[in-house]
């Protein structure tokens, strides 16, 4: 009976394949966020409504979310929402929420027809948000951005901490 040869000919061929595939998938996620102290750039938001506005006009602190429409089913993201919109409203945070997928606004009212993303439906604001997206950075969803009121990032990450954000907040 023979032995196999794991470092044979065919077998070398398959792990490199398999090894640039791997590289290749970790390149494609990997996101070139905007450093922190860097000022965010001009970012045009839509409301649900079809309004337009400038994000850098809000002189508030800002938590902003980019999803794409697979990320918004995270759990995680779906628990961390609630605990969020409280420090906002309690320390006068704006939520702001970009969804990449949905084409039109009302495919993103659609989405929120069902019972667990009604929590998304006052805080998302713009629906196919490529452009946005990649002056921000970002390649994989979901990420999180906490900006100061002078439009500085003080804080960003894919799967944010409540304890990390509550620990900045202390500090202003």
């Amino acid at each position: 009976m023979s032995r196999p040869r794991l470092f044979g000919g065919k077998n070398l061929l398959v792990y490199l394949i398999v090894g640039y595939l791997f590289y290749f998938l970790y390149s494609y996620r990997l996101n070139n966020p905007l450093p922190v102290s860097v000022i965010i750039p001009e970012t045009k938001l839509y409301t649900l409504d079809g309004k337009e506005f400038l994000l850098n006009d809000y002189k508030n602190s800002k938590f902003l979310i980019f999803f794409d429409k697979g990320s918004v089913y995270s759990p995680y993201y779906l628990k961390i929402i609630p605990d969020l919109k409280l420090i906002a409203q309690h320390m006068g945070i704006e939520i702001f929420v970009l969804i990449k997928k949905p084409k039109s606004v009302e495919e993103l009212k659609q989405l929120f027809t069902k019972s667990k993303y009604k929590l998304l439906e006052n805080i998302t604001y713009s629906a196919n948000i490529n452009g946005v997206a990649k002056s921000y950075g970002i390649r994989s969803w979901p990420h999180f951005y906490m900006i100061d009121a002078s439009n500085r990032v003080i804080y960003e990450a894919k799967i944010p901490s409540v304890r990390k954000i509550n620990e900045i907040l202390r500090r202003f």
